[in-house]
């Protein structure tokens, strides 16, 4: 959805009101979101809004040029937005030159018995409640734009806290997804493992088509495989195989001479698969290649899928997980779990991302520290948390939970940076399940729903 580009006043806040931001109120009225054929002076004199102003970026009042009818009167002047009557005082705007030609002072609340200028209670007249109209509001600026003026007002344990719940509810989601799984499709652990490993290989451009490749070519086939071979030719085989069904072999043609044996050997292992099997390959258009990253290309991902299929050899994905659960020292376990999924650059991969692109990539991790534990934590965690509740094995789950609580979290990203400034956190290292609330959070934020978060509710008190 487009939303127009609009100039606000800046971040400062010129005058720091209790709990509820002036920024919502003068947002209120800059949008008109009040009934505005109701409007009346505090003491009974009808109001009728002819030009609400143009709001104020600088010093005085926050709308100026405003043109209000007040009875039979047509004023033109200034308008003063406050959460109170009283804070006309106690913001000293009496006697000051720059507000005397304030015509109407629009409050949230009148708490005096004789305001001394026309003055609109706007709480009665508001179009729904602080939290419906927040939400509308922030669809028209920044999702995190009201809150984050006024976060000091809310106690910090308060916000710790509800960052924590959000982690909890971030994976209680992520549990019923895998449990919708189960229920739905008839798949054993290791093929739910593998379809969540595809998805988090995809990263956000292209999960649909690793979702895709994942039905087409399933665990079972690659674990055989795995089985069955040497690691590096059971690598080779099942690069090889994800690539040609994926669609991605299309362009190896082109390849420099030097590269061309890597290629024709990948399309003859290719080849072979298709006789015996005839599986349709996806198309290249089904991947989104455009303006991405060279570290996050299909191509590499599946080199690095390649390896850790291959590594594992005769081990499956849950004895493997299983083996490291029954570990005494669960504080090994996410350490343990990472080394399993991270892979460093070999081969062809380590200077290239694409065919032929010589020397056009660093040789960086092709899964690395931060894409493994998005694995743990997106696959790994929910999964066998799932699967220890359905197994009966509570111990474990237990432990599971725990650890999710207190390991500390290998993610970085732009989302976790915002909110921690939004939230003016303290600069620390923080837990999976904080990590995890933050980015739960934002969600909210960006979902606009104010009417649902505990921090919003904290800040409006008794205007909700």
């Amino acid at each position: 959805m487009f939303y127009p580009e609009i100039k606000y006043p800046n971040a400062r806040v010129r005058e720091n009101a209790e709990h509820v931001s002036e920024k919502i109120i003068q947002a209120i009225w800059n949008f008109l979101f009040i009934r505005v054929d109701e409007m009346k002076t505090t003491t009974g004199i009808p109001i009728r809004i002819l030009d609400q102003g143009t709001w104020n970026h600088d010093e005085g009042p926050d709308f100026r040029n405003a043109k209000i009818q007040i009875g039979d009167n047509v004023l033109s002047g200034d308008v003063e937005i406050h959460l109170k009557t009283s804070h006309w005082d106690q913001h000293h705007h009496s006697g000051n030159p720059h507000y005397k030609n304030v015509i109407l002072h629009a409050v949230l609340e009148n708490d005096r018995i004789a305001p001394h200028l026309p003055t609109v209670e706007l709480r009665h007249i508001l179009n729904g409640t602080l939290a419906q109209i927040a939400a509308k509001l922030n669809a028209l600026t920044n999702p995190d734009y009201f809150c984050h003026d006024q976060i000091q007002e809310v106690p910090a344990s308060k916000v710790h806290d509800w960052i924590l719940m959000n982690g909890v509810m971030r994976l209680e989601n992520k549990v019923d997804k895998y449990r919708t799984t189960v229920k739905n499709d008839n798949l054993d652990w290791n093929e739910i493992l593998y379809r969540g490993l595809m998805d988090a290989l995809g990263y956000s451009k292209n999960r649909k088509p690793f979702g895709q490749l994942a039905e087409k070519v399933p665990y079972a086939f690659l674990k055989q495989l795995a089985a069955e071979q040497k690691e590096e030719t059971a690598i080779m085989s099942i690069q090889a195989i994800l690539l040609g069904v994926g669609g991605l072999l299309e362009f190896s043609k082109n390849a420099e001479a030097d590269l061309i044996p890597f290629m024709v050997r990948l399309e003859q292992i290719y080849g072979e698969f298709q006789k015996s099997n005839s599986i349709p390959p996806m198309d290249i258009s089904d991947w989104k290649l455009f303006r991405m990253r060279p570290s996050n290309f299909p191509t590499l991902r599946i080199a690095g899928l390649s390896k850790v299929l291959a590594r594992l050899g005769n081990q499956s994905f849950t004895e493997a997980l299983d083996r490291i659960t029954h570990l005494s020292d669960n504080t090994q376990w996410v350490h343990r779990w990472m080394d399993l999924f991270e892979v460093s650059s070999f081969g062809y991969w380590s200077h290239h991302y694409w065919w032929g692109d010589t020397g056009k990539r660093d040789p960086q991790d092709l899964i690395g520290k931060q894409r493994s534990s998005e694995i743990i934590v997106n696959v790994v965690f929910p999964v066998l948390i799932l699967k220890t509740e359905i197994e009966n094995e509570t111990a474990i789950n237990r432990k599971l939970r725990d650890l999710y609580q207190s390991v500390s979290s290998f993610e970085k990203n732009s989302v976790l940076t915002t909110m921690s400034k939004q939230l003016k956190l303290p600069a620390q290292k923080h837990s999976i399940q904080f990590a995890q609330g933050l980015l739960q959070l934002h969600r909210r934020c960006e979902e606009f729903n104010c009417a649902d978060c505990s921090i919003f509710e904290m800040l409006v008190g008794e205007y909700r």
